[in-house]
């Protein structure tokens, strides 16, 4: 993975602050280590579901003048999706936490 312990506290602290309850996933080419660049991608299943494209916006904005790198949240609609079928493949940073997606999908 091409992140820090300092960065992965960061996204995790940022993303739980502004989301509140939360399932946090990281995917997409920062997890391969032969690949360079591109931008951090963050799966989020809150669970409070209000103003979510507000805070979105917030925690990109706050995660990319922190990390001083591009980052992509992409928000749980649709299990379905092609895209959240990927994200759930990645690594979920908050493993402990009591509310878990599978009990409330």
């Amino acid at each position: 993975m091409r992140l820090k312990a300092q960065e992965i506290n960061t996204i995790q602290k940022v993303v739980n602050q502004i989301f509140g309850e939360t399932q946090i996933y990281l995917f997409g080419s920062r997890l391969n280590d032969m690949k360079r660049g591109g931008d951090i991608d963050i799966f989020v299943i809150p669970k409070k579901r209000d103003k979510l494209l507000s805070k979105k916006v917030k925690a990109e904005f706050i995660l990319e003048e922190k990390l001083m790198k591009p980052v992509d949240i992409v928000i749980h609609t649709d299990f379905q999706r092609p895209i959240e079928q990927e994200a759930l493949k990645g690594i979920e940073l908050n493993k402990g936490s009591e509310w878990t997606r599978t009990s409330h999908d």
